[in-house]
Order: structure tokens, then C-alpha cells, then sequence
């Protein structure tokens, strides 16, 4: 008595709302800094703001204002930790206004 194999299931919730993240190791906002060429089009491009935000396609209204305020927490000049962010203050500065043009962008296209 052979039973088959149990049917496919959807992911969980939670696990439908990583598939739009980008892993945390590819999330380098010292290297995006140092690409003059993305800077200039966060805020202006689809691909480059949800990326800046740790998005993929295909992410929606919520995630982007999830991922916008947790980013937005961790890398505001005046909290900004260098031992955890790996910026300095003059870096955090403008890695928060690059995550600020990304989400005005998005918060009105998702």
C-alpha cells in the first residue's frame, strides 16, 4: 500500500513575503554608495529604489512601507551605528536620502 506523496502547498504568508526580498548578503549600501551610476537612479528608477530597499518586483504597497521604515530606523544619521551599518555619519546621511528618494518613488507606483 504505496500512498503518494503529499500534494504541493502555498508558502505561508510569511514565507509569499520573503520572496520579494533581497538577501540580506547581497544588501551592500557601501557599495551603492560608491556607484555614482545607481545613486543617480534611485529615485527614478523602478529597479534601483526596490533595490535600495531590499525589494524585488512584484512588491507591494505594505512591503515597501515595511522595508522603507525598518531601513529608515537603522540607517538615520542620528541613529545611525557604524559598527552595525558599517557607514560613517556622512555616508548614513546620504544612504537615508537615497532610501527617502526610493520610497517617494514607489509609494505611488506600487
Amino acid at each position: 500500500q504505496h500512498q503518494p506523496p503529499p500534494s504541493p502547498r502555498a508558502p505561508p504568508p510569511e514565507q509569499e513575503h520573503r520572496q520579494h526580498s533581497v538577501p540580506p548578503a547581497q544588501y551592500d549600501p557601501k557599495r551603492w554608495l560608491n556607484d555614482k551610476d545607481f545613486c543617480t537612479q534611485v529615485g527614478r528608477s523602478m529597479s534601483q529604489s526596490l533595490t535600495i530597499l531590499g525589494l524585488g518586483l512584484g512588491a507591494s504597497e505594505t512591503e515597501i512601507k515595511v522595508h522603507y521604515r525598518q531601513l529608515a530606523r537603522k540607517y538615520h544619521p542620528d541613529k545611525n551605528n557604524p559598527a552595525i551599518t558599517g557607514l560613517d555619519a556622512s555616508e548614513s546621511s546620504v544612504f537615508f536620502q537615497l532610501l527617502n528618494n526610493a520610497h517617494e518613488y514607489l509609494k505611488d507606483r506600487a
